[in-house]
């Protein structure tokens, strides 16, 4: 055990944390919103769908030595990106490494 939790510093710092949490009441205006409405609002802000198709929501991004792959195209945020994307623009302008059509399927069964 480490010495500030024999110390009984933890209980200290998590009723820290818990005021500090009451003090300031956390304003998040996208919270209810779909990752569609979010696109929309972006466009609506000004941007355009070519920056939106270059940004990156991956939760397996990969950089080569030649290549950015930023955006891997099976993982979740980037299937959740790809619906935003096509219900604000109608279209999805982002070069995915892997475009989820052309992925095998895994229906769990073993292969025979």
């Amino acid at each position: 055990m480490s010495r500030g939790a024999d110390q009984g510093h933890l209980p200290t710092l998590r009723v820290h944390h818990q005021q500090r949490r009451r003090r300031r009441p956390r304003h998040q205006p996208l919270l209810n919103r779909t990752k569609g409405e979010v696109c929309q609002l972006a466009l609506q802000s000004g941007l355009t769908g070519h920056v939106l198709g270059r940004t990156i929501s991956c939760g397996n991004p990969r950089r080569t030595r030649m290549k950015a792959d930023f955006n891997c195209g099976y993982c979740y945020p980037c299937l959740l990106r790809r619906a935003g994307l096509i219900h604000a623009l109608g279209d999805d302008p982002t070069p995915y490494r892997h475009h989820v059509a052309d992925l095998p399927l895994d229906d769990g069964k073993p292969e025979t």
